[in-house]
Formats: structure tokens, sequence, C-alpha cells
């Protein structure tokens, strides 16, 4: 978390109120804030400008923590939460209507199914933080030293599962590396495959005769995507040694020219491996996932900053303020 401490202050002015305000922010803004800010006055309104220090602490979300917290009124002013969570703060009015704050056109630049998810009624309840699309990351010095490097410096890179295949084989052949990791231990492996079964043509839930939503998992088009993944171990034989391995063990996989191609989410990951685990930033590089039976399907996820419906007026404009700071466009 990061805890704020707005101080009020007044000079020359004997109508300023001198309140202590403290607003906490979760650990999105580590690494991100400076120790303090003044938020500028408003003659029109009769505000007075007031300073605020930040102080960090270290929460970050999670959606079982995020659940007790809510519960227990205990989240932060300014929280982060996965888009899946918002349709849960917009009905349970965990979050602050933060509409009029966003009078400087900072909607403009948004995706239309984004702010469709950050809205109801025609009122806005959250910002986007993070938005990434699920792709491919490459090891580019096993790319070049299995020659699937061109003369003019790009690589051979696949547009489909069947060829990321005989690519994963040709790395593994002429290096020694695994070619192709799908990290499945932990929480990772439905949030990979679902990018693989919708290529194959899966729908999770479908819709019955009464209107009611079911799980739709025992189809042909699964089982055919699952056969899929299976065939990588045990037909050609391109994952690692041991392949029940979570995001992170992947990373380092990657990184240390053990293992070629990663399905994963670019945006997050690229700079940890990079920062974390020591591969040079000519070294690795990413592409659009390969295309399935029923064409190229990606994931679209991130996280979303909400501000705590308990927030004072005073709280609410120095949390919009560091938003303004660190998170919106200028």
């Amino acid at each position: 978390m990061v805890l704020m401490t707005v101080l009020l202050i007044v000079q020359g002015c004997s109508d300023v109120i001198e309140d202590d305000v403290t607003i906490t922010v979760g650990g999105w803004a580590r690494d991100r804030v400076e120790s303090s800010y003044t938020v500028p006055g408003d003659p029109d309104k009769k505000k007075k400008s007031y300073k605020y220090e930040v102080v960090i602490e270290d929460w970050d979300y999670d959606v079982e923590a995020f659940l007790m917290r809510a519960a227990t009124g205990q989240l932060p002013t300014i929280y982060d939460v996965a888009y899946t969570d918002m349709e849960r703060i917009k009905n349970s009015g965990y979050g602050t209507d933060i509409t009029d704050y966003l009078e400087k056109g900072y909607t403009d630049f948004l995706d239309g199914r984004i702010l469709e998810l950050i809205s109801k009624d025609g009122r806005i309840y959250a910002i986007p933080s993070q938005v990434y699309v699920m792709g491919m990351l490459f090891n580019a010095e096993l790319f070049r030293e299995a020659g699937l490097q061109r003369l003019d410096g790009s690589y051979v890179l696949p547009q489909t599962l069947d060829e990321l295949v005989e690519i994963a084989k040709i790395i593994r052949d002429r290096t020694g590396a695994s070619g192709f990791l799908l990290p499945v231990d932990g929480n990772t492996g439905g949030w990979v495959f679902s990018n693989i079964a919708w290529e194959f043509g899966v729908e999770f839930i479908i819709k019955d005769k009464e209107g009611n939503w079911k799980a739709n998992f025992d189809t042909p088009e699964c089982v055919k995507a699952l056969q899929w993944v299976k065939e990588l171990k045990w037909k050609h034989d391109i994952l690692p040694e041991n392949p029940f391995t979570n995001q992170e063990q992947s990373w380092a996989l990657l990184a240390s020219g053990q293992s070629a191609m990663l399905m994963d989410d670019p945006y997050r990951s690229i700079n940890k491996i990079i920062t974390d685990y020591g591969i040079q930033k000519d070294d690795i590089g990413v592409f659009t996932l390969p295309a399935g039976p029923e064409g190229r399907i990606a994931l679209m996820g991130g996280a979303l900053l909400c501000i705590n419906n308990t927030a004072t007026e005073e709280e609410l404009d120095a949390a919009f303020h560091l938003l303004e700071e660190v998170v919106l466009p200028s």
C-alpha cells in the first residue's frame, strides 16, 4: 500500500481548513511516485492548494485479498483490480464515480470496449493503468544459433500453431534447447490454454434454451486443443524436460537460453525478464500469437485503478491529482 498523508497548508489565509487527510494506495505506485506533491488551488471553487506526502507500503492486488478487504472496509483509497473484477466493483458500490474528474478528455483515447467495462449508467468508476494482449516472447540468440535469422535481420517466426511446432523442433535439434514453453503450474495454465482453445474454436460457456449460461468444456474442439498440448511433450518433444513450470520459472528458462519461445503477456513479462533475469534487450523479442485452425485469437486483460467509495472530498482530490501525475496522459 501507499500511505499518503495530505496536509492542508495555510499561508496568510484564516479560512483554510487545517485537517490532516490520510489516503492509501496499493502497490501499483511502487517506484512511480515522489515523496510529496501539491494539489493546486481552484479559485472558482474556493479551494486552497495543499501538499501531501507519499509513503509506500507493500501491498499488491490478488483476488482473495481484495474480497477480504472489500468486505471489511479496508480497501486502499486508490486500489488496483483486474478487469474481471470490474463488474463486482460497479455492482457493489466499492468504487467512486469519477466521471466529473475526467472532463479533460482522458477517456478519448480509450477503446470502446474498455470504456464500457469501466462505466455504469453513463458514469465512470475506474481508470485503466495497464492493458495487455497475449502474445509470444522469444530468445533471439537461440534463433540466430539455429539459423532462423534472415539476411535483413528479421527472424523466421511461426505464423500458425503448426509452424510453431516445426520451428521449435529446428531449435531443439540445432541448439539442444527446448523449443517452446507453456507455463501451466499455479494459476497460469488456464490463462494460457484459453488462447489455444479459442483458436481451435472452443466456446467455454454457452447459453441453453432457457437462457441460462453453462460450462461447455466437453466438446470435440476442446479435445483437439488438449491433444495439441499433449503432443508438444509426448509426440514432438519440444517442451522442457520438466514441463510443469510457472510463469517466473518460464522467464528464467527463456532468459538463460534453455528455451526458445514462451506464450505469455509480453507487456509485463519482457521488462521482468530483462531486469530480473539478465537477458540483453537485443536478445529477446516479441511476436503475435500464431493462428490456430479457427484463426488468430488472443486474450486481452490488464489492471484498473479505482478510488474507494469512502473517500472524502479532500481525499478524492488528492487521489485524482496523484493519478494525473503518474498514470493519466498529459
